[in-house]
């Protein structure tokens, strides 16, 4: 290779890699933080909401199995829980949001405690958008951005990242 050449590719490189570091941004824009505010004091006003509880009719449909029964879902700003009761048994989903990241569980009617594959955790854990408003903002390790907004196209997105050793989620928020 030509040092000319040798040079071009290093230039180049160095050009990407800019890129992706500038795409790769390591704290929370001042709009986003803004916006997310402002949503959750509009869901919340001026209440503190620690926990919900819902309770109602359910239907479970896996292939050829089609149940109905009872369900009720708790659920808190770090955790919720799923409870089926259906006519082959009973049915839970417990998820929850660790410093590590999200985990989760589910039991069969066998009572057999099986792990929520980690790509079905992504979502947060607490079902309600107060609830997820509220991680978003208080988190120390999510940085909130925002896409932009050219004049005439669709209003912008916010997005969420978690960055870890081993991964890093994104989240994309429609408000």
């Amino acid at each position: 290779m030509r040092p000319s050449r040798f040079w071009s590719a290093v230039v180049l490189f160095l050009c990407f890699a800019a890129t992706l570091i500038a795409q790769n941004p390591s704290v929370s824009t001042p709009h986003a933080l803004s916006v997310l505010h402002s949503s959750f004091q509009a869901l919340t006003g001026n209440a503190t909401v620690n926990d919900a509880t819902l309770t109602g009719s359910a239907e479970w449909i896996a292939g050829s199995d089609d149940e109905t029964g009872t369900v009720v879902l708790k659920t808190t700003s770090s955790a919720n829980r799923l409870d089926l009761s259906l006519s082959a048994g009973t049915r839970s989903e417990i998820r929850s949001s660790t410093d590590n990241g999200p985990v989760g569980s589910w039991i069969g009617p066998d009572g057999v405690s099986h792990p929520v594959a980690n790509h079905n955790l992504m979502t947060d854990a607490g079902w309600f958008p107060a609830f997820t408003l509220a991680n978003l903002i208080s988190s120390s390790n999510t940085i909130l951005l925002t896409s932009g907004r050219r004049p005439g196209t669709e209003p912008p997105s916010y997005m969420s990242a978690r960055p870890s050793r081993s991964r890093t989620s994104l989240v994309k928020l429609r408000l």
